[in-house]
């Protein structure tokens, strides 16, 4: 697919508009630009440093994180229909964390619920990965299925750990709501504890975009210009995995991002993966701290979850790129 644009007019528009939704999501509330220009008073200083700001660049690197994954997926499944939601990668991390909540070591440090996402994205992704490799799951139809399949699997045993919490109604209610993904609350700590995984992505990704885009031109084309295929298949599951479980551990359940962002950027910038990874990353931090700021302001004082407005987006779009996809690959 050939770029419609140039990277650098796509760079410059997904930073603009980034800039953009970002002073729009610090700006629009009960406070107003009040927050912005009147920093002297003590409780619009707190309501800007130390609730809005930390919030916003919060779903911005988780957005950005799971576009990353998005497009690191469908380059590694050649699917562009391949997604961190749609192969079961989230529900894998979802079902890691609850567990850990569930035994109550989800609160005794910081790391055990990015390590368990980790470890789930990964056991998720690269079971699938395992799987796809034989012949029967070689059509992108039955890739969807296999994918759906392995969602199914993780998203019961998380039904059922919630189901034996019920009796203790916090418990439940934290799972429930995590679940449902939600940067309500969330400070300085959780910036902290993403931004790392989402620059080491943005790092571990340039040799691995390079070699994508050899790798879509057919497992023998790799091969004979010696991309080490098994290689590259275990570095791009464990950075696919890191963003995803950083995600996941900070924000819960958020689901299509990586599905929607990565087909509408491909659309005008085209399937080069050196630019496709960089540009995805800034347009899921647009659609995610954009999505973030409606579920808070809609309906306030009441504030819904940001995880439930993604879904309804991604749904029907995700049924039209199975209707496109069915169309061309006839499955």
């Amino acid at each position: 697919m050939r770029s419609k644009v140039s990277p650098l007019a796509a760079y410059i528009w997904s930073f603009s508009l980034l800039t953009f939704v970002l002073l729009w999501a610090i700006s629009w509330g009960p406070q107003g630009w009040q927050l912005v220009s009147q920093v002297d008073d003590p409780l619009r200083r707190i309501i800007l440093w130390d609730i809005r700001l930390p919030r916003v660049l919060v779903s911005a690197l988780c957005g950005g994180a799971l576009a990353m994954a998005g497009v690191l997926s469908q380059g590694l499944f050649r699917n562009p229909l391949a997604g961190p939601s749609i192969l079961g990668t989230v529900s894998g991390a979802n079902l890691f964390v609850v567990t850990t909540m569930f035994l109550g070591w989800g609160y005794e440090h910081w790391l055990v619920q990015p390590f368990s996402a980790f470890i789930g994205a990964v056991l998720a992704t690269s079971l699938v990965w395992r799987l796809s490799t034989w012949q029967s799951f070689q059509n992108p139809g039955r890739l969807l299925l296999l994918g759906f399949a392995i969602n199914s699997i993780f998203a019961a045993t998380t039904t059922f750990l919630l189901s034996l919490s019920l009796h203790e109604f916090n418990l439940s209610q934290s799972i429930l709501f995590w679940l449902m993904g939600s940067f309500n609350g969330k400070g300085w700590p959780h910036v902290l504890m993403a931004l790392p995984w989402l620059l080491i992505g943005l790092w571990l990704s340039r040799p691995i975009a390079r070699r994508l885009n050899v790798l879509n031109l057919g497992e023998d084309v790799a091969q004979s210009l010696n991309v080490p295929i098994s290689q590259l298949r275990w570095q791009t599951i464990a950075v696919i995995a890191g963003l995803v479980g950083a995600s996941v551990a900070v924000a819960g359940g958020i689901s299509f991002v990586g599905l929607m962002v990565p087909h509408f950027t491909r659309l005008y910038l085209g399937a080069d993966h050196r630019h496709l990874v960089k540009v995805s990353c800034i347009n899921g931090m647009i659609l995610v701290v954009a999505a973030d700021t409606i579920s808070r302001t809609l309906m306030a004082p009441q504030e819904l979850q940001v995880g439930a407005i993604l879904s309804l987006i991604g749904a029907p779009v995700f049924v039209g790129l199975m209707l496109k996809e069915r169309g061309r690959h006839g499955f």
